[in-house]
């Protein structure tokens, strides 16, 4: 499928597609005793989704459930392991039309999902290093791609 049909049948998508929940579902940090900002800091996303049919006023209704994984990691500069570590998952229901495909959500996770997501990411990660005594760490924002019509 070309990007011009993806870009397309994304727009579609999205035209019906409403955000039902976002939930917190696991959070593990650690921080080494020693560890101290300034450091480089790297993180990553891992997303699934899942389909699941459900019945509402005796009409099938699309939902599908996306887990999103963040992982940041920070390494002080000349060492190897991390400092400090945070993992947060996070579980999103939506709700759609049309049903969710492999390569719809290719297209999906890397903007619109993004989008929803990521500023919850940021929140807890601020607020989780200040509570470890570290300066808040504000993650700047995230550069998404965005179908054209």
């Amino acid at each position: 499928m070309s990007q011009n049909n993806n870009s397309s049948d994304l727009l579609s998508f999205l035209k019906d597609l409403e955000l039902l929940s976002i939930s917190l579902v696991e959070l593990k940090s650690k921080k080494k005793d020693t560890f101290a900002l300034p450091a480089k800091i790297t993180n990553s996303v891992e997303n699934k989704f899942k389909n699941a049919k459900k019945i509402e006023k005796e009409i099938e209704i699309n939902h599908f459930m996306v887990n999103s994984t963040f992982t940041l990691e920070a390494h002080e500069e000349g060492k190897k392991e991390a400092g400090l570590k945070i993992q947060i998952t996070y579980l999103l229901e939506y709700k759609a039309k049309k049903e969710m495909t492999p390569d719809l959500f290719e297209e999906f996770k890397e903007s619109y999902l993004m989008l929803n997501v990521y500023p919850y990411f940021r929140f807890l990660i601020q607020e989780i290093t200040s509570r470890m005594g570290l300066p808040p760490l504000v993650l700047n924002v995230i550069q998404v791609k965005v179908a054209q019509e």
